[in-house]
């Protein structure tokens, strides 16, 4: 069995400080105490952190026992709690776990923490496996999660994914720590614990393994990488990325590409626009692609032709809220613009409501643009100046917020 040191040093980070997430069930626990063990011997400062969700009633409890367990152990440990006026009705632990990585990455944040430590494990990852072959994921879903992937600034390490949960326990065994049982782990309307239970009966009709299954997704990975390289290379010539927040997809270009990278280069388009870490789905791309040079709407974007080329433009419906502008604090709106207010009394919202109507072509970009609305009902329109034309005197800063990957792969 390889040593928790090697996993560490094989993840190929220099790591300054580590937090890491503790829910309470045996891979967590298992890995608060590995990574305590660890960070002591290169005097390397840890936290611990629980997320109590408050879907359940007593997570408080089980919250407060998991401090209780890593205080015994010498772990500095924060309880986060995830603020919502109600339980979600649909897809309860898709939302518990968006809500908890948002919880997780601001209290790194806020705690100067730029590397946190994630417990999945073979079992998990062979999980994955079968839930993104269910969905019909190409290479990257069945590359299932990464032992190092990125959440903006904080670096997100998963260094038991070639464990099984059994060494995991038979760890906490030996080291006679208990753990929290999780009764939603046993609710088979979650498609995870579906696949879950349905591994030990595969393995004993098959022989298939969640071995097999996490070896496999190590192979996509490196096909998946080999594919984001080209992918790439392809973005350069068909892309074009716009102060203005919209992207020109130049199709004389993109029609040449092979159809595996054409797709990967739409997936980051919508990447790209929306700062988001999720793209529509696989069968979603392929339509899309088909469709092109016809107008499409599709995931917050619109797709309008022109020229042979595609203006790939913001969808009105999902351009962030109209908001008050801080006086001389710098603002992210919409994730494309980073505005900074100079004078009081400043807000922002889409340019759509002050200019005609018409979605085609550039009056859609005008559309999706900032306005920014001052004192006397002044608006000022920072994107529609004559080029080569002197700026305006603006009572305030804007920016293009540079257009990037992010998100949990």
């Amino acid at each position: 069995m390889i040593s928790f040191a090697d996993r560490m040093t094989a993840l190929g980070e220099d790591i300054p400080s580590l937090a890491v997430a503790v829910s309470g069930g045996a891979d967590s626990i298992a890995l608060a105490l590995l990574a305590k063990e660890w960070a002591d011997a290169r005097s390397i400062p840890l936290v611990a952190f629980t997320v109590d969700h408050a879907l359940r009633p007593d997570s408080a409890d089980e919250a407060a026992q998991v401090a209780a367990w890593l205080s015994k152990r010498g772990i500095t440990h924060r309880i986060l709690r995830w603020e919502h006026r109600e339980a979600p009705s649909a897809n309860i632990q898709a939302a518990a776990r968006c809500a908890r990585y948002r919880v997780l990455a601001e209290a790194c944040a806020e705690a100067g923490i730029r590397h946190l430590l994630l417990a999945h494990h073979q079992d998990d990852q062979a999980e994955t496996f079968l839930i993104r072959l269910h969905r019909g994921s190409g290479v990257d879903g069945l590359a299932a999660m990464r032992p190092v992937s990125q959440q903006g600034a904080l670096t997100v390490l998963r260094p038991l994914l070639d464990m099984p949960k059994t060494a995991l326990i038979a760890y906490l065994e030996a080291q006679n720590q208990p753990w929290v049982e999780d009764p939603s782990n046993q609710n088979l309307r979650h498609t995870r614990v579906k696949m879950r239970q349905a591994l030990p009966a595969l393995e004993a009709a098959t022989g298939i393994t969640a071995q097999h299954f996490a070896a496999t997704s190590a192979r996509m990975a490196r096909a998946s990488d080999y594919l984001r390289q080209q992918t790439a290379l392809a973005r350069e010539s068909c892309l074009t990325l716009h102060d203005e927040g919209y992207i020109t997809l130049h199709l004389p270009e993109y029609q040449l590409l092979h159809p595996e990278i054409a797709l990967r280069v739409l997936a980051d388009v919508f990447r790209l626009m929306n700062h988001d870490a999720y793209r529509p789905r696989f069968s979603e791309l392929e339509a899309l692609h088909a469709s092109l040079p016809e107008a499409r709407t599709l995931g917050g974007c619109q797709f309008i032709p022109k020229h042979g080329k595609m203006l790939v433009v913001r969808e009105l419906a999902h351009i962030a809220p109209a908001q008050a502008l801080p006086v001389n604090t710098p603002t992210l709106w919409d994730g494309r613009f980073m505005v900074t207010a100079l004078s009081e009394g400043l807000s922002i919202r889409h340019a759509a409501t002050e200019l005609p109507e018409g979605a085609e072509g550039l009056k859609a970009v005008l559309h999706a643009c900032p306005a920014i609305h001052g004192l006397e009902n002044a608006v000022y329109h920072p994107h529609m100046q004559v080029k080569g034309a002197a700026m305006m005197d603006f009572p305030f800063i804007i920016r293009p917020f540079p257009m990037r990957d992010s998100g949990w792969l």
